[in-house]
Formats: structure tokens, sequence, C-alpha cells
């Protein structure tokens, strides 16, 4: 595990046999863990609230999601730009769960959504075992009918694939209402070598990455005077 600052944000990268290792005694500690993918639009987004640092710095493990963050802390060793651009983390976890027959739980933030989100994990894990899905709309204000299904079906994990902010703010405020061992969270756009993501967040995830690097060499640059 390395100690990692981007833009004054302390982070904790791990490798991904230190994450599988972490994630192996999340499934066996009997409260529920975060697992929280980050991206370039999160940590921009993250400089100008206060709030959603704190989200991040909670988590129980940050999953980098894209190679520039980790370029920006000069850590861009090749076995970790591989990992990172691999998915590799998900696609060991996805095994472990299938190979375990632990029961997942799918949020996303449409029906079309969480269709999408249980076929692009079928794809990469034909056996995991979905035991129940729920759309959740980004203007939902109530969690409540939510965490009472969870809870009902009592799954070991809940991936979701929601809109950010909503879904680090839930996975931080509900947490501790919810019966289940794991929460992961992905990116909207995690599944792109499966399905193209559609243009406008193409765009977006484009607009971010560019607006990172630039405040990546501002704050680097002020670091050096």
């Amino acid at each position: 595990m390395k100690k990692l600052n981007v833009l004054g944000i302390s982070l904790s990268d791990y490798t991904l046999r230190e994450a599988m290792k972490l994630t192996v005694k999340y499934l066996n500690s009997g409260a529920l863990n975060t697992v929280f993918y980050l991206s370039t639009q999160i940590l921009v987004e993250a400089l100008d609230h206060e709030e959603q640092r704190e989200w991040i710095e909670k988590m129980d493990l940050n999953i980098i999601g894209e190679p520039d963050i980790l370029r920006a802390s000069n850590n861009n060793t090749w076995s970790r730009i591989h990992e990172i651009e691999n998915n590799d983390y998900l696609r060991e976890l996805l095994h472990k769960l299938s190979r375990t027959k632990k029961k997942v739980y799918l949020l996303a933030d449409s029906e079309e959504g969480l269709k999408i989100l249980e076929e692009s994990l079928h794809i990469q894990e034909e056996n995991l075992l979905v035991v129940g899905g729920y759309s959740l709309p980004p203007q939902t204000e109530s969690l409540d009918s939510l965490i009472n299904e969870i809870n009902d079906i009592a799954p070991s994990v809940i991936i979701s694939c929601l809109t950010y902010p909503l879904q680090g703010r839930i996975m931080q405020e509900e947490k501790r209402r919810i019966n289940a061992e794991l929460w992961v969270g992905l990116l909207k756009d995690w599944n792109k070598k499966i399905k193209k993501p559609p243009f406008f967040l193409r765009i977006s995830n484009t607009m971010y990455r560019r607006i990172f690097r630039r405040r990546v060499k501002s704050y680097q640059t002020e670091k050096a005077e």
C-alpha cells in the first residue's frame, strides 16, 4: 500500500493483491464495509466540497478507477496502470463472489441502468448470484423502501452504479442501516469495454479529465513555489 496525495486529498493506493486481501477480511467482518471507485470527476468535485472529501476519506477502501489519478501522484508504475485499465479488482471480486456463492443485490439510477448493470456483470461472471435489484432515481428523497427490501433479502454484497454525488452520499449516510457485508460503488462507465458509454457521458468524462490535469499542474506549481 502506498500513501498518495492528489490535489491535497490523501489516498491509499492498494495493489490488486492487497485490495483483495482487505476485501476477504470485509466479507467476514460482520459489518458493512464500503468500496468506492474514484474518478477524476469525483476528485475535482471534492476539491470544492468538504463533505465530499470526507466521504472519500471515510470509505473503507478506495479503488482508483482512472490511470490519470495515479499519474498525478507520480506513482504510475506499469503494473498498477495495467490493473486499473483492466479493472482487475472488479474482475477478481466477481470471480470470488461467484465461486463462494455470495448473494448480490444491485442498485442503479433507472430500470434500464439496472438491466445493463446486471447484464454486464453476468458477462464478466456468468454464475454471479444476483438476488435482487432496485432503481433509485437521483431525485429520490426517502430510502426507507430500498433499505427495507435490502434488509429483507439480506444480501452479502451490494453493487451500485449510481450518479455521483448521490452514490457517495448514501454509501456513507445509510450504511449503518443496511444488513450486508460489502457495498461496492462503481463508476458510471465501469463497463466501457463491454458497452460503449452514451455520448454525453464520454464528453463529460473527457472534460473532467482535462480539468483534473489542469488542477494538478496548478497544484504542483503552487507547491513548488
